[in-house]
């Protein structure tokens, strides 16, 4: 059987090209609104419950520099609240408008107090709080909110060893270029995608965690592809495609055996 465009992309590995990464501290395009200011007490993500595993010491709250670490808590709060929806939209092609209208469905329906049911805002602003983050920053909160959760560092190592057959199973094959990109990144260095989610965003962790990954981009694009991210965004990326792998590679082995 020959192989497609998609896989003969996934698996030819252009040593030469690199591509103009932009990785510097530039953020994606979140923002938190809000009638006070935004460093008052109680501090957003204040209320989540970090004795879940998946929200558990991951995130502090308090961050001052950046809004990331809590946009990040509070949205992998709102996963673990509506874990149905959120795994439907992490189903979804990555950034697609099937994706989009997923997302805008994912959610509590209620304000805090209404009816008893934690809704992942802390009280800022007497209620007045609304929250505004990128797609991709949801998208990949959601992800990661899952990898910690239901899977191992051990199991994001072993992804390398995969066989090609597994690789063109329908759970594992790219519906875009930006899921051909992170699903060959998830596959050559899954251990350094876990790792990166492991850390707090905006961190000097995180920029570590990106600075190890960024050898295995090159060799994963197309030769004449230049591409452009920021930290944000290319974290929401790989962790997106981490959730893909891992949980394809759960799936597949589970109709192999």
């Amino acid at each position: 059987m020959k192989s497609t465009g998609k896989e003969k992309a996934m698996g030819q590995r252009v040593k030469s090209f690199f591509g103009r990464l932009a990785l510097g501290a530039a953020l994606a395009a979140v923002g938190v609104f809000s009638s006070t200011p935004v460093l008052a007490d109680p501090p957003i993500g204040s209320r989540i419950d970090r004795s879940d595993r998946g929200l558990t010491g991951r995130h502090n709250p308090r961050h001052g520099d950046s809004p990331r670490p809590g946009i990040n808590a509070y949205y992998r709060c709102i996963a673990s609240l509506d874990r149905a929806r959120a795994i439907a939209t992490l189903r979804e092609e990555y950034l697609s408008s099937a994706q989009v209208e997923a997302l805008a469905e994912v959610g509590p329906r209620s304000a805090f107090a209404q009816d008893g049911r934690e809704d992942c805002f802390s009280n800022l602003g007497g209620g007045g709080v609304r929250i505004q983050a990128s797609r991709s920053s949801a998208v990949g909160a959601f992800a990661e909110f899952f990898i910690v959760r239901s899977f191992s560092a051990q199991e994001a190592e072993l992804l390398k060893g995969l066989d090609r057959e597994a690789w063109q199973s329908d759970e594992l094959t790219p519906r875009n270029g930006s899921e051909m990109i992170g699903l060959c990144t998830a596959q050559a260095a899954g251990s350094a995608v876990y790792r990166l989610v492991e850390t707090e965003p905006a961190s000097e962790d995180e920029v570590a965690a990106i600075q190890a990954i960024v050898p295995y981009l090159g060799p994963c694009l197309t030769e004449g592809v230049e591409v452009s991210f920021d930290a944000a965004s290319l974290r929401a990326l790989l962790a997106h495609s981490l959730y893909k792998v891992l949980s394809g590679a759960a799936a597949y082995e589970k109709m192999d055996s």
